[in-house]
């Protein structure tokens, strides 16, 4: 769950959460198909994108383009090709990642679609 003071968990269908970031504002929340981990947007004057494993551990930091003023508001992955994630912002830039989230290649900047 992504509120304005974080990104929380549950295990037990609501009864209670563990929080995965806090004094953060949650914007986005991502469960990959392989059901091992979940992905979140945050900001908290810079953005930011982690992921956790939901077997229970610390999240770690994904690297992230350079995003100005903006920040994740969608997490996609590719049923497919697994380690082909998608993410878009809130000014509606779009990045492709071939590599689980190690690299990203612009795809649309500011809602105008680009070519590399």
């Amino acid at each position: 769950m992504a509120t304005t003071k974080g990104v929380y968990l549950s295990r037990d269908s609501g009864e209670r959460f563990v929080p995965l970031a806090t004094g953060t504002e949650g914007l986005s929340v991502f469960f990959d198909l392989d059901g091992k981990q979940v992905w979140f947007g945050t900001f908290d004057g810079r953005a930011r994108l982690s992921r956790a494993p939901l077997a229970g551990g610390a999240a770690t930091e994904a690297k992230l383009p350079a995003l100005r003023d903006d920040a994740v508001a969608y997490i996609a992955q590719n049923p497919k090709q697994r380690k082909l994630y998608a993410i878009a912002t809130f000014s509606r830039s779009v990045f492709l990642s071939k590599d689980a989230g190690g690299t990203w290649t612009p795809i649309a900047e500011r809602g105008i679609g680009s070519v590399n």
